[in-house]
């Protein structure tokens, strides 16, 4: 990924195996719902293609599920625990989705099971930055007018310095913008 070998000297915080996770990864809406006319990805979509990365970083993703109430309606809640293997850092990250008021053609359970799906998806493209509406993602940044180009920016200048695989030159660019 990065193009060299980690030493003590150049070690990556969790926060730079993230960053350099979410500059690298691209995963595109390959799946299509007949019924709804659209394409989407879903979380194994994201799992499998970030197999690589997670293993070249050594970072291990555990999800966890609950239900929560929020004012009158019921969310499923999914908890990604993110940690570096190299350093024992943690950080979680959290994605909710609610079942519909009415489900046509799904039962009670498959409708709890589409509201877990979402909501581990929505967590997973929170980590890695992959926008529900394609906007941001590395492999569909078409529409550049909606764009904010300071961020465009950022974004293109790191993905740049990550691209080459200069660990030392990555990890001085993520100091200069924290």
């Amino acid at each position: 990924l990065l193009g060299e070998e980690m030493s003590e000297e150049k070690t990556l915080s969790l926060k730079e195996k993230i960053y350099a996770m979410q500059t690298k990864l691209a995963v595109g809406k390959l799946r299509v719902n007949q019924h709804g006319k659209f394409n989407y990805r879903s979380a194994t979509d994201i799992i499998e293609a970030s197999r690589e990365l997670r293993k070249e970083l050594r970072i291990i993703i555990t999800p966890t599920e609950s239900i929560e109430l929020i004012g009158d309606r019921y969310y499923m809640k999914v908890t990604l625990l993110v940690e570096d293997l190299d350093s024992g850092e943690k950080m979680e990250v959290i994605g909710y989705a609610r079942e519909p008021d009415k489900a046509a053609m799904l039962s009670e359970s498959q409708t709890t099971g589409a509201a877990s799906s979402y909501a581990e998806k929505n967590a997973y493209e929170h980590l890695f930055l992959l926008s529900d509406s394609d906007r941001i993602d590395p492999d569909s940044r078409s529409d550049e007018s909606e764009v904010n180009p300071e961020l465009k920016a950022i974004w293109d200048a790191g993905y740049e310095i990550a691209s080459k695989g200069d660990l030392s030159a990555l990890k001085a660019w993520f100091d200069g913008i924290g």
